[in-house]
């Protein structure tokens, strides 16, 4: 009926030979029968809502919901990570899609290691049942202690700073690097998408080692070197100039490209710039497993006009004004070299691996967590691919919802119209 109150109305007319009217309004009440109701009882989940798992290791757990008339159904219904979550619409058995949690880079939507998601029950009849679940990610303390954090030199021409590149082969398929070891396999040059290479290094077993893992993009960026082709340190038997994966996830921002939570950052060791890549199955990268500690955040200490990071000893400019003027990669040399900030000489612009120094290990953290002077766009490094071109680090600091996307990219060193300077002084 028109207002769905269960009473159906209508007017009828009589008219006699005259052309006389009258009229009536007459209503039909539709009364229930019971004895035809069907099922109304809606499903009771069994099941808990609130669930743990291990940082690294892939997730699932099983949904249940009881019907006393039939059989389940189960489908996701929301909930803030949602899109982080698949059900078995029979089995009730609950996963992530394409990812495998980390405690130290959680991607839940909040940041508070904790995916919540929304999942129905529905019977036969259509009764719904719906449940929130918590699914709380725990710290495993064997993969998370910090070690020396260092800048290495480059490998190209772009100035004495850094430290020496001290990398150690093992002999047993492994190379050394400050407290990590990385994988020197034939396996790298194998590709495989970003949940199967997540698999692969938790299940790797290789030279009396268990606790592999996918490096996170700073990890990564260690290993790479400049002046090599492959950009790869001389001292690994096993080389691919292809893109590698890391674990470190695109923040999921709104407009995103593929969408929101379907891309990781990879690496490429033929030109040595970053790429944030789909995660779907069928996009296959390489990937080098690392076993070891990981590399620290910075520690900042600022003034007005600078900010030094204690884990380098890098002091850096912190001034709004100067590190916004587009200029060519010449100018910017000249700009840094001259510079006098807190009575302050000594400034250069930073090479490339000095700016990976002070990219998050998280992608919801700001690098410079006390810096004022955050300005979104291209900074220029002092390395340099070949005479015409140079490599600038792209950040977007001061935006909140793409804070992480920063990465490398190459620009002809005469460009002039986009591209900005943070200087930097000290080191090794």
């Amino acid at each position: 009926d028109a207002d769905k109150d269960g009473t159906y109305e209508v007017v009828v007319e009589a008219k006699n030979n005259s052309g006389q009217t009258a009229t009536q309004t007459i209503f039909v009440t539709i009364s229930n029968d019971s004895s035809d109701d069907g099922d109304q009882t809606v499903p009771v989940f069994s099941s808990p809502k609130n669930l743990q798992t291990q940082e690294n290791e892939i997730f699932s757990a099983t949904v249940q919901a009881n019907d006393e008339t039939s059989g389940v159904t189960y489908s996701i219904d929301g909930g803030d990570d949602a899109v982080r979550f698949d059900i078995n619409s029979s089995s009730g058995e609950l996963t992530f899609i394409y990812l495998i949690p980390d405690y130290e880079i959680s991607s839940d939507a909040n940041r508070d290691k904790i995916y919540e998601v929304t999942v129905a029950a529905r019977d036969s009849a259509a009764n719904k049942a719906i449940q929130d679940i918590n699914v709380s990610i725990l710290n495993n303390t064997t993969d998370n202690y910090y070690g020396t954090k260092k800048v290495f030199k480059t490998g190209l021409d772009d100035g004495s700073y850094g430290d020496a590149r001290d990398f150690t082969t093992n002999g047993d398929g492994t190379v050394s690097v400050l407290e990590r070891v990385w994988e020197d396999s034939t396996h790298v040059n194998t590709n495989i998408n970003y949940y199967d290479a997540h698999i692969y290094c938790s299940n790797l077993e290789y030279a009396g080692k268990t606790n592999w893992r996918l490096p996170n993009r700073r990890e990564l960026y260690e290993i790479v070197n400049y002046a090599n082709t492959p950009k790869i340190d001389g001292v690994f038997d096993n080389k691919n100039d292809g893109y590698f994966w890391t674990s470190l996830e695109l923040y999921p921002y709104s407009g995103a490209p593929g969408g929101e939570n379907n891309q990781s950052w990879t690496i490429s060791f033929g030109n040595g710039v970053d790429f944030a890549s789909d995660k779907s199955e069928t996009n296959g990268y390489h990937v080098r497993c690392v076993s070891g500690f990981t590399i620290p955040n910075g520690a900042f200490s600022d003034t007005l006009s600078t900010i030094t990071d204690s884990t380098t000893n890098l002091e850096w400019e912190n001034n709004t004004t100067a590190i916004t003027a587009v200029l060519s990669q010449d100018e910017a040399k000249i700009r840094c070299e001259t510079l006098t900030l807190d009575n302050k000489t000594g400034w250069r612009l930073p090479n490339i691996n000095e700016l990976h120094s002070i990219i998050p290990n998280n992608d919801n953290y700001y690098s410079f967590g006390p810096l004022t002077a955050q300005k979104s766009g291209p900074y220029w490094s002092s390395s340099e691919l070949d005479a015409a071109t140079a490599w600038y680090v792209e950040n977007y600091w001061d935006e909140p919802n793409i804070r992480d996307v920063q990465n490398d990219a190459l620009m002809a060193k005469d460009n002039n119209l986009s591209v900005r300077s943070r200087c930097v002084r000290g080191g090794n």
